[in-house]
């Protein structure tokens, strides 16, 4: 019971933060007006509907007060104006599209739409760019990705910064937004707050309540924060895709100060930072960071996929692979004060030096439910690099990861850490799995290892870098969990969180009824109970090798794609939790949409299959949205070869 608690204590604070921001759009929406934009103005042209359409977003924001709405309609659309009390504002770079206070943003209409929820996300595409010439240049990928020919750029697409004291949210839905360049060193005066020119090439946004969702944000650049630059009190990004955005600090895709944030169901991907936080960097942050895909990011310095340092954070059921940091922390780098690290994928990511799935280096820090497979560290740490705090480590699966010095598992280097009901297999020193150092190295602190599976004989685990400590006790050694296919964590699904995962134990496993329940976790990585002598690792029960086993674990809405990467076709399976109107959407990296491979009625729970042929798509890297009804969708990175 006691590593619940803290989760339902985080579940009610980002709960109580989506009620209170529910709860300011609804009172702000009573009356409020609709303002209506397209490419070419109609009608009379005041905005007052789609038939009298005006041609410019920043005109009708500016008509608009708090609680009203401007529906843009598809096409694109670039910033032509300055920011309201701009002096240093001195040519066209500073143009932007300025968001008031209470101003609910929202594109992606055909242009005759009554309701916001009818709008058809396969056919319409707004684009807001600030490439005013249209002729950036972006090529490459992963560390090679260069955007270049966009000197005259503007600097940030997106500004948020009224200085209202009622601090109304600030909503931005269903935008495509490219081509921002906060690359100017020092600050500019907007409203009497000081912007910096050298963060949010996307959005730039301060001192509000801001929810940005349904948004593609890619290839902007900025010195910190390429795609989202935000100091708002209180933050929510949810259902976007944010890719191909370069920072050269921190903080390629996101950066976020000072909040309480919600950052859940996006796709960061191939995000590029020269400093730190590849997809995200975060500070003096709280909240839940949940349902993401973070994927191919890189740092050339720490923390390819995320850098927190936060307090009261709660990192859970993200998916975090193939990752780059060419120093520490190839999934993500924490200096974390009280956070929970629960039911994550961390695969396949690499460290330059140290921590090749996570360096953690401060604490209080549960880690709860994860698997951690096959991640490199060039030095120390190929699983998880550990520096200081008091953390504990509970029914974690840390597996075929690789330090080519030491600790191929888990390096500790100092703090008081507990590690209970975990599995370390396969783990290596360089190359060699069956030595000292291979599965786990400790530097300095204080650790107990109780019901653990470890990887080699328990008579070479003793002195000053090998003692499990004095209250060691029922650990199991150099016995193999019998994992269902340890080659395949994802299965043949693939897609991870489902029974057939590679990592799940066999039912003759030596890891079953092994564990304690003293500190466990209620549920699995799959939300089944654990029972009263729970299994060692992340899955509860053992399964039959060749039956698929049953789950109470589905998603709200499931998206699954197989082979990926694919090279003459790819199937698709989707379900949804309602029956209603669904669509499955292609996108391009740039959020260019490719095509609709699915328009029609899904009905609840049934799983629908379409087998798609690839040979005629340029390879690359490409976003499957699968979205049904009103606001639930679901994301899918693939790649084409």
């Amino acid at each position: 019971m006691k590593t619940i608690l803290p989760i339902l204590r985080k579940m009610l604070s980002i709960n109580t933060l989506i009620v209170v921001l529910c709860l300011v759009i609804y009172s702000i929406g009573v009356g409020a007006t609709v303002r209506y934009v397209k490419p070419i103005a109609t009608g009379t042209g005041d905005g007052s509907s789609w038939d009298n359409a005006h041609p410019d977003i920043q005109t009708m924001i500016n008509a608009s007060e708090a609680g009203d709405s401007v529906w843009v309609a598809a096409g694109e659309y670039k910033p032509n104006s300055y920011p309201p009390d701009c002096p240093d504002c001195i040519n066209s770079r500073f143009y932007t599209f300025y968001v008031k206070d209470g101003i609910r943003l929202f594109g992606n209409f055909n242009g005759f739409e009554t309701d916001i929820n009818q709008r058809d996300f396969g056919s319409n595409t707004t684009f807001l760019s600030g490439d005013l010439n249209g002729d950036d240049i972006v090529i490459g990928g992963f560390i090679d990705l260069t955007i270049t020919n966009n000197v005259e750029n503007v600097l940030h697409v997106i500004l948020i910064s009224d200085t209202s004291s009622e601090n109304l949210s600030v909503t931005v839905d269903g935008f495509t937004i490219k081509g921002g360049n906060a690359s100017y060193d020092l600050f500019y005066i907007v409203n009497g707050m000081i912007i910096r020119k050298d963060k949010g090439g996307g959005i730039f946004a301060v001192n509000q309540f801001l929810i940005i969702t349904n948004c593609f944000i890619v290839n902007n650049f900025a010195q910190m924060g390429g795609g989202i630059y935000c100091t708002s009190q209180n933050t929510i990004i949810t259902n976007n895709i944010i890719a191909n955005n370069i920072a050269t600090i921190r903080g390629g895709g996101t950066t976020i100060y000072n909040c309480m944030c919600e950052i859940g169901n996006n796709s960061f991907v191939g995000n590029k930072s020269q400093n730190s936080g590849g997809a995200i960097y975060g500070d003096n942050l709280s909240g839940d960071i949940f349902n993401n895909e973070i994927i191919g990011n890189t740092s050339e310095s720490d923390s390819g996929g995320l850098r927190l340092n936060a307090e009261n954070i709660t990192v859970c059921n993200n998916v975090i692979t193939n990752n780059y940091a060419g120093g520490s922390g190839g999934a993500m780098f924490g200096n974390i004060s009280t956070g929970i690290i629960s039911n994550n994928i961390i695969a396949y990511n690499i460290a330059g030096s140290i921590g090749g799935g996570l360096c953690i280096i401060n604490g209080p820090t549960s880690f709860i439910n994860n698997i951690v497979y096959n991640n490199i560290a060039i030095m120390n740490g190929g699983g998880i690099y550990i520096g200081a705090g008091i953390n504990s480590y509970l029914n974690n699966t840390i597996v075929n990861n690789i330090a080519n010095y030491n600790g191929g598992g888990i390096y500790v280097d100092l703090g008081i850490n507990t590690f209970t009901n975990n599995i370390l297999w396969d783990n290596k020193q360089n190359t060699e799995s069956g030595v000292l150092s291979a599965d786990l190295f400790l530097s300095a602190g204080a650790n107990t290892f109780q019901n653990n599976i470890l990887q080699i004989d328990s008579s070479l685990y003793a002195g000053v870098n090998y003692s499990l400590g004095a209250n060691a006790q029922g650990n199991l050694f150099a016995q193999n969990p019998l994992f269902l296919d340890i080659d395949n964590p994802i299965g043949e699904d693939s897609f991870y969180f489902t029974g057939d995962d590679g990592l799940r134990l066999q039912t003759n496993s030596p890891a079953l009824n092994a564990g304690t329940l003293d500190g466990a976790p209620i549920i699995d990585i799959l939300g089944t109970l654990r029972d009263a002598f729970p299994d060692l690792g992340v899955y509860e029960h053992g399964v039959v090798v060749g039956i698929q086993p049953n789950t109470n674990s589905k998603p709200a809405i499931e998206l699954n794609a197989y082979p990926n990467p694919a090279t003459d076709a790819i199937t698709f399976t989707f379900t949804t939790p309602v029956t209603d109107h669904s669509t499955l959407l292609l996108y391009a990296i740039d959020g260019q949409n490719i095509t609709t491979l699915y328009k029609g009625t899904t009905q609840a729970g049934q799983t629908n299959t379409l087998i798609i042929d690839t040979k005629s798509y340029t390879p690359g890297t490409y976003c499957a949205v699968l979205r049904c009804g009103n606001g639930l969708a679901q994301h899918r990175t693939i790649i084409i070869k």
